[in-house]
């Protein structure tokens, strides 16, 4: 089974929440959970990939932490793949297991207003509805004194991906309504991963469900993602209904207010201006302004630029403007590789990615 994990779940679940709103929280601790949609290209099937973000909101270092979780009634828990802990750059002492049926994750130290974020799948059988997810455990030392911490439980509706049948490609079409190919039979298959837009854009911090939002008829976006940085993909996709009989070419000028915002909405990314270029193609039949540039982390020495590429053109069936933008980030992570050129591996995924980004069917 191919495990292709999200870069939100990486970096911006555990980097990029700075407002404490709709947390479930006590005067200790806030804490924000998501589960991002993801497919197993294997089998078709639904799981969950749970992102908890955990911030310590007194002035106190918190030491010996024991984060736990049970999953919940009729799902079981594994721990995430390796991968997403070295890209985490996890301090000396982490460690995690699965105790009694229950993920659990322990690190040595965590200090005043300092966070942390625990990882864990979750895998259900059957067609859940109406599910409680039970809230995090949490156990440390301030001084010599023991203390524990209860998270609340949290109830979401999964009927609607229980009883889905069928692959990414035929949920985007359900969902968003229109056909995009992301796992040809000619290719390897990848696991694709929906992704929150960062808090920052979308106005609230990623929690709950994270998969499409909005519908065909209004707004809407979605976010994929599969890779760990060094072989990492992401689409990014949002459409805007036009008001009724506007007929009026897609142009630069709002493309490159598009662009604008499609950056925004990855998180802490900026265009390299010198890189950037224009041209006028067609994707779908369609005609379309092409953006294409590269993208640059203003975070130094984490992931450092990649390629990306931008689509703006309208749906003349559904009239609506529909962005596309796909980027590719092929130098790792860190300091040892953020400015380190991967110009041969870049070009193969950006050339894998605009072979998806081909399939577009309105």
């Amino acid at each position: 089974m191919n495990r292709i994990l999200c870069r939100t779940t990486l970096l911006v679940v555990a980097l990029c929440f700075l407002s404490t709103t709709a947390s479930l929280g006590s005067a200790d601790f806030v804490v924000w959970p998501a589960y991002n949609v993801m497919f197993d290209a294997d089998t078709n099937k639904i799981y969950f990939l749970a992102g908890v973000y955990v911030q310590n909101l007194t002035t106190s270092d918190l030491r010996d932490l024991t984060l736990r979780v049970a999953p919940p009634e009729g799902f079981t828990v594994t721990p995430p793949p390796g991968e997403i802990h070295e890209a985490m750059r996890r301090a000396e002492g982490f460690s995690e297991e699965i105790v009694d049926g229950s993920y659990a994750m322990k690190q040595r130290f965590l200090g005043g207003a300092q966070a942390t974020t625990m990882f864990y799948e979750l895998h259900f059988t059957g067609r859940p509805s109406v599910v409680e997810f039970p809230g995090v455990e949490i156990e440390y030392r301030v001084g010599e004194e023991i203390k524990k911490y209860q998270a609340f439980a949290e109830a979401h509706d999964l009927a609607q991906y229980s009883r889905f049948s069928g692959n990414i490609s035929n949920y985007i079409r359900r969902y968003a309504g229109f056909g995009l190919n992301l796992n040809p039979k000619k290719q390897a298959p990848l696991d694709w991963a929906f992704s929150a837009l960062d808090y920052r854009f979308s106005g609230t911090n990623p929690m709950g469900i994270i998969e499409v939002e909005g519908t065909p008829d209004s707004a809407g976006s979605f976010r994929m993602q599969a890779g760990f940085p060094g072989d990492f993909r992401e689409i990014l996709v949002r459409w805007m209904p036009r008001k009724r009989g506007r007929k009026d070419p897609v142009t630069q000028e709002l493309a490159a207010k598009e662009l604008k915002k499609s950056i925004q909405a990855l998180g802490d990314f900026a265009v390299a201006p010198e890189s950037l270029t224009w041209s006028e193609e067609t994707l779908a039949r369609v005609p379309a302004v092409v953006a294409n540039g590269r993208w640059m982390d203003k975070k130094k020495a984490r992931l450092g630029s990649g390629p990306f590429r931008m689509y703006l053109l309208n749906d003349p069936r559904s009239q609506r403007d529909l962005v596309i933008y796909y980027g590719a980030q092929a130098r790792g992570i860190g300091p040892e590789n953020a400015d380190r050129p991967a110009p041969e591996k870049e070009a193969e995924l950006m050339k894998e990615l605009e072979s998806f980004i081909a399939t577009l069917r309105l």
